[in-house]
């Protein structure tokens, strides 16, 4: 389940609507002057919501993600082009293409980056950092373990639109070995911070999470992290603040910089970033932080999309920050499914000749530097139509261009008129009666932008009508019963009245005209049974008294059942199944299961394994937060396994050398025939031993031959092996691989087998690698006896084996 009912509707509830005026005029407005509305929370208790939904895009569009003055939200289409000495941008420029290939001399914009929005009691969750404990935040002092919060759905870096048909879960626990930088972001709104890890994976150690490095960012401030620490990105640097979303590109303009992967950088770095990785110290190649941008006569086409229309206007105004190092010139944008397909095919085409560098700012100047304007747009003002409004707003700031104009997110009901638009104190007259949201912008080409908004309620004498509350719908609900929508009817309703719950805070109207508002009610209003006041108020002057309606609060009902997800699914002995249930009402839930084999189990999300054939009644029991509870049953058929005889292998042994030169994606793999095995025969329960240098490690097969254990378990070895230096291993050093920094997989399934490990290193070139492999199946297939098999040794998807 992405999400959670109650989440969904307190979300809705706290969140900015855009075609809804606020009572008041104190408008969070970001850097590119859209009005965010309220800050986001995410109630306490519900579960993480992840990026790829609507509900996502309505806290993450409602946040300010770093201040203004943030580099990431810094206005750079005014800076000058970049030179220092004999560099400039021209030489940058080319450095930079010379180092890619001829094939690769074109932007790419990367499915990578993804995250997920936690509440702010999100439970703290151990994570072993096993290379930079020393350079990660949030980490028990004298340990390696940090303590981050971690939801159960977090998503790992591609999913989903990488990772093809795994689940989330095989996904985070990297079943196939796949390698890859395996970024993971958590998002907290409500304190405002994002905690962020690299080569993030879970497994069956102790923590179960690790990862390399955990980086934690404050979205309040601009403060960097330590100098000379690194984070998911070489940087240093945070990447949610950088990640193209969805939700901007469906608003048709990415509001910040992004980050920027280059082939090669220098041994430095510049503001604002605070980590180099760098392979030279040519001054013509980008130092980790440089600032680029598409020049601004790069005319972008009409035929592209939304989405890379949005991404061109940001590249122009925010541009991209060298934040890390790679194969291509790319940005990262996020994998959302919700993309059309094909939408960014276009700006993959973009030659690399349309940058230039910028001429960076640093940490106290630009938007940083003192002196930067305001603006004050005055108070909300009730006026008559035959008058207009007196604008009596104020400025201030050196060299500003002020302006006045209709905020051109809401559909104001006509047009405005402005005695001078220009200056702060002006005038206003309107065409039509209705609610208008002006803005009062003050610019002086250097710092952030600073806006202000205003409400002015065009009425027909300068009063507001006394509203009447004729009927609500429904006009009764369920104690702790689930959120709903309530109905509104009557006359003289304006878009800023004000609908109140007895003894709650206003609801925020989701759609309203004269005479029908309806209100999204949260669970919590509901608690209990009895009686509750509803109000609809218009604001003064002329507001009169509040019209109110009862609305009754029945008793809480326990004869409800819910619904047993998986329980009609074909099961065999000794094959996990996994059963689900769906909650409603008021959360968290406590949920308890029992398989009707003397078993029990917990959570709404469960699998289970029956050790003996036949039906069982399996029975769940969920509790909501008031204590109300719910049940559900269903019988499962469990259906017994197949059985043959047994048949032995061996595989000889191997040695050599391996090199491996893809950063983080080489693995080393074995694989084979069985001769005359059958198609379609069914592995499961079949035991599996594999010898490396010694250390044996035992699988125990699932219904498609899939295994997964640890190498360097207690008495069961090492392998060593010496690493050159490289982007993150600084210095030779030797690595021990121990408990799980090797991961196998193995498959054995029609007739070939497979055994994988992936070495996570950065880059590690010609390591002896001394291979004794001794692969012994046993179990039930079919007669035979001592099968030999033909097996083979691959490095990688780059890498070579020499044995």
């Amino acid at each position: 389940m992405r999400y959670h009912a109650l989440a969904i509707l307190a979300v809705l509830v706290a969140c900015y609507c855009a075609n809804i005026l606020p009572l008041n005029a104190a408008d969070r407005i970001n850097q590119e002057g859209r009005i965010l509305g309220p800050a986001p929370v995410i109630p306490a208790g519900t579960p993480g919501i992840e990026f790829n939904t609507s509900q996502a895009d309505a806290v993450v569009s409602a946040m300010q993600i770093y201040p203004t003055t943030n580099a990431w939200n810094e206005n750079v289409s005014k800076l000058p082009t970049f030179s220092s000495g004999a560099a400039t941008s021209a030489t940058m420029m080319s450095t930079i293409m010379a180092d890619l290939s001829s094939s690769r001399q074109t932007l790419r914009l990367f499915t990578e980056m993804n995250y997920i929005l936690v509440p702010d009691n999100q439970p703290l969750v151990n994570i072993n950092f096993f290379n930079y404990p020393d350079e990660s935040d949030d980490v028990i002092p004298g340990t390696t373990i940090g303590n981050y919060p971690i939801d159960v759905n977090t998503p790992i870096e591609t999913w989903p639109v990488g990772t093809g048909a795994l689940t989330l879960l095989q996904w985070q626990q990297n079943i196939n070995n796949d390698g890859g930088d395996r970024h993971a972001i958590m998002v907290m709104p409500g304190m405002g911070f994002t905690w962020e890890t690299w080569l993030t994976q879970l497994t069956t150690q102790t923590p179960a999470w690790q990862a390399s490095n955990g980086a934690k960012f404050n979205l309040n401030s601009n403060a960097l992290r330590t100098a000379g620490w690194t984070s998911g990105d070489a940087a240093g640097l945070s990447m949610f603040g950088a990640l193209v979303r969805y939700d901007e590109c469906e608003r048709g303009m990415v509001e910040h910089a992004m980050r920027l992967v280059v082939a090669k950088s220098q041994k430095a770095y510049i503001y604002p970033a605070n980590h180099q990785a760098g392979s030279t110290t040519d001054l013509n190649t980008p130092a980790m932080g440089q600032r680029l941008r598409l020049q601004a006569s790069f005319q972008i086409p009409a035929t592209w999309s939304k989405e890379e229309t949005a991404v061109a206007l940001a590249l122009q105004k925010y541009g991209a920050i060298v934040a890390d190092n790679g194969g291509f010139f790319s940005i990262s944008i996020c994998p959302d499914d919700r993309f059309p397909a094909n939408c960014f095919n276009n700006i993959n085409q973009l030659a690399i000749s349309n940058f230039e560098v910028v001429q960076s700012t640093d940490a106290n100047s630009g938007p940083r530097s003192a002196g930067a304007p305001t603006a004050d747009a005055g108070s909300d003002q009730t006026v008559s139509l035959s008058v207009g409004a007196n604008l009596n707003g104020t400025v201030t700031g050196t060299g500003l261009t002020t302006l006045w104009y209709v905020y051109p997110n809401t559909q104001a009901p006509g047009t405005v008129t402005f005695g001078s638009p220009s200056t702060a104190v002006t005038t206003a007259t309107f065409s039509a009666l209705g609610t208008y949201k002006l803005i009062l912008r003050a610019d002086d080409g250097v710092h952030a932008t600073a806006f202000s908004s205003v409400n002015v309620n065009v009425t027909a004498n300068g009063t507001n009508p006394a509203p009447t509350l004729s009927t609500i719908s429904p006009t009764s609900a369920t104690a702790a019963g689930p959120a709903f929508t309530l109905t509104l009817s009557g006359t003289n309703f304006l878009p800023s009245s004000v609908v109140n719950w007895s003894g709650q805070a206003a609801l925020n109207p989701a759609t309203e005209s004269s005479t029908q508002i309806t209100v999204q009610v949260p669970a919590a209003y509901i608690a209990s049974a009895g009686s509750a006041t509803v109000s609809v108020t218009n604001p003064t002057p002329g507001g009169g008294a509040s019209a109110t309606q009862t609305f009754t609060i029945n008793s809480s009902s326990s004869s409800s059942s819910v619904v047993i997800q998986g329980a009609s699914q074909a099961v065999t002995v000794g094959q996990p199944a996994t059963f689900s249930v769906t909650p409603s009402g008021p959360g968290p839930f406590t949920v308890t299961w029992n398989f009707g084999d003397g078993t029990t189990g917990s959570g709404a999300t469960v699998t289970h394994a029956f050790t003996t054939a036949g039906v069982f009644t399996i029975m769940v029991t969920v509790v909501d937060a008031q204590g109300n509870t719910t049940t559900g049953s269903s019988a499962l058929t469990v259906a017994g396994a197949a059985a043959a005889s047994k048949v032995p292998m061996a595989v000889s042994k191997m040695r050599g050398r391996v090199t491996l030169n893809a950063p983080n994606r080489d693995m080393c793999s074995f694989s084979g025939v069985i001769p005359s095995m059958p198609a379609g025969f069914d592995p499961t329960g079949l035991a599996l031993a594999l010898s490396v240098n010694g250390a044996m490690v035992n699988f125990t097969l699932d219904g498609k031959g899939h295994a997964k254990a640890s190498l360097g378990q207690a008495g069961q070895g090492t392998i060593a092996l010496s690493l050159k230096p490289s982007k993150r291993n600084k210095t030779t050093r030797k690595q021990v691989f121990l408990g799980g920094n090797i991961n196998f997989k193995a498959m054995i399934k029609d007739g070939t087998w497979a055994a994988v490990w992936g070495i996570p290193t950065t880059k590690s070139k010609n390591v002896p690698l001394l291979m004794t492999v001794d692969l012994q199946l046993s179990g039930q297939i079919y007669e035979a006896a001592n099968i030999n098999t033909t097996c083979s040794v691959t490095a990688g998807k780059s890498g070579t084996f020499k044995q």
